[in-house]
């Protein structure tokens, strides 16, 4: 009981600075140190702005109950959009998947990171850490491979 609360008061951290809309009055923003590097195309590459985080606390995968968290911000002109599920037992991982573009509908790149690696590499576990307690998710050089067999790649490093 006391964990499940923990992930509704991070989602509810996320979700107290929007001005956008989501599910389960989803949305976020406010400090972040967000940056893409390593990026193949290299239009990827910078730190975010402009960040708006959406949560959805009634997601599931394969891996479980899980809550989605949506970060979207910009490079410049470069639109990113970055799209990770945590599960609720145990706080991990289990997926992430990162494009960017000047349209997401058509990415320039588009990488992930997959607990089975069926897709992608296998998600890091001590790169990219939900803090339920902190309210916090933080990626350390989390290496994201081509999500399509393309040669995208991209890291992901900062804390929201």
């Amino acid at each position: 009981m006391r964990h499940h609360l923990a992930l509704l008061a991070l989602a509810a951290s996320l979700t107290a600075c929007s001005s956008s809309n989501g599910p389960n009055n989803g949305g976020g923003g406010g400090n972040s140190t967000l940056t893409v590097s390593n990026a193949t195309p290299g239009s990827g590459n910078g730190a975010l702005t402009g960040i708006s985080i959406t949560v959805d606390t009634n997601a599931a995968v394969q891996q479980g109950p899980a809550v989605l968290v949506v970060i979207t911000g910009a490079v410049g002109g470069v639109q990113h959009s970055i799209s990770l599920n945590f599960l609720k037992s145990d706080a991990s991982i289990p997926n992430l998947e990162h494009s960017w573009g000047t349209d997401l509908n058509a990415p320039d790149g588009f990488t992930l990171c997959d607990a089975g690696g069926v897709v992608g590499s296998p998600c890091a576990p001590t790169a990219g850490v939900v803090d339920v307690a902190q309210r916090t998710i933080t990626f350390t050089a989390l290496g994201l491979t081509a999500a399509l067999a393309d040669g995208d790649a991209s890291t992901l490093d900062g804390v929201i």
